[in-house]
């Protein structure tokens, strides 16, 4: 099966139906800022932020695999503690899910599955997703 790519904003995307609806709000928002440096466990990652709405929502969706680096991961940082979900349509790889509360360090939620519709909670105001390498 061809899967077509497109590059937006220097990153390369899948290109699904869903993406054409998204695109507008990709290149407004532009969730792919470079901003922080976190460490989890003992690997340290550069961490695209996502700080508002439109970028939390896009997030890693319609991301092409073979486009993110080792070493790269998305950081949703939320304006006050709480739970808040997370899900995987249209990311077309397994990623770790890790929360942050307060002064508290790291924790690791859960391996959240490509494509899968269900969505997962946790409690925090920061959070690392991180994609999964086989």
């Amino acid at each position: 099966m061809c899967v077509r790519t497109v590059t937006v904003l220097g990153k390369r995307f899948l290109i699904t139906p869903l993406f054409i609806l998204f695109l507008p709000m990709l290149v407004l928002a532009g969730p792919y800022r470079k901003a922080r440096r976190i460490r989890l466990g003992n690997r340290t990652y550069d961490a695209y932020v996502a700080d508002n709405v439109v970028a939390r929502a896009i997030g890693y969706m319609f991301r092409d695999p073979s486009d993110i680096r080792d070493g790269e991961c998305m950081l949703f940082i939320f304006q006050g503690g709480g739970r808040h979900c997370f899900w995987m349509l249209d990311v077309h790889f397994d990623t770790c899910l890790y929360s942050r509360s307060g002064r508290s360090g790291w924790r690791k939620v859960c391996i959240m599955r490509r494509g899968s519709i269900r969505s997962i909670c946790a409690q925090g105001h920061t959070f690392a997703e991180v994609m999964r390498r086989k």
